[in-house]
């Protein structure tokens, strides 16, 4: 049966795919790798979804980086218009993060178009999912949730629901996982934090719907 790995903008897909590709097919399922335009409703019912979330702000940080540096160095693509002015505005992730609540309203609405031009910040959960009334009618093509701040449980997890083998291991090169590197600025201060938590507020509810889904969800055999 083919499986359908979805690939969510910054929550460790690509150490996935990385990780995956030498051993499939060779599992349970054969696993189709998709790029990030594909989601859940493009997926045919009764097959199975695979995808991973992670806490939006640290997606927002990693998101702000990786376009910042133009997804290098796996990869290589230049900042569009609204790119080039949101970093000549804001040079690290916190800066924006913080304009976004400040009293001069022309800083505050170049804040808004940054977060709303530069990709993979630009996006939220629902553009892949919708809402969680969608998951929730979807719940037995779910095969597996991950979170990237505990993809390494979550990834032997995985690999039981695959019957995949032990040297089935998750990338260390940090070039191959698309890891940030040493250098990007990743601190946000408490009020980058609030802003960035408010601006993402409904992209919390995919999280609690992991958390409380994980336990049942992931099952070998389904």
């Amino acid at each position: 049966m083919r499986a359908h790995l979805l690939h969510i903008g910054k929550t460790g897909g690509n150490a996935l795919k990385h990780a995956l590709r030498p051993y499939n097919p060779g599992g349970s399922h054969d696993i189709v790798f998709h790029p990030h335009a594909v989601r859940p409703s493009d997926v045919p019912l009764g097959e199975p979804v695979l995808f991973m979330l992670r806490n939006p702000v640290n997606r927002f940080v990693s998101g702000f980086n990786s376009r910042r540096r133009r997804g290098r160095p796996l990869n290589n693509a230049e900042w569009d218009r609204n790119e080039a002015v949101a970093f000549a505005a804001f040079p690290t992730a916190n800066d924006l993060a913080e304009a976004l609540s400040v009293a001069q309203d022309s800083r505050r609405a170049e804040a808004v178009a940054a977060m709303r031009g530069i990709y993979h910040v630009k996006s939220s959960y629902a553009d892949w999912l919708v809402d969680v009334d969608y998951l929730r009618s979807r719940r037995d093509d779910i095969l597996w949730v991950g979170q990237t701040s505990r993809l390494t449980a979550d990834f032997e997890r995985l690999k039981q629901i695959l019957g995949l083998p032990i040297e089935c291991a998750l990338p260390a090169d940090p070039v191959a996982s698309h890891r940030r590197l040493d250098t990007d600025e990743t601190c946000l201060s408490p009020v980058g934090i609030k802003n960035i938590e408010r601006w993402y507020a409904a992209d919390y509810p995919f999280l609690a719907f992991a958390a409380e889904a994980s336990g049942d969800i992931a099952r070998p055999g389904s």
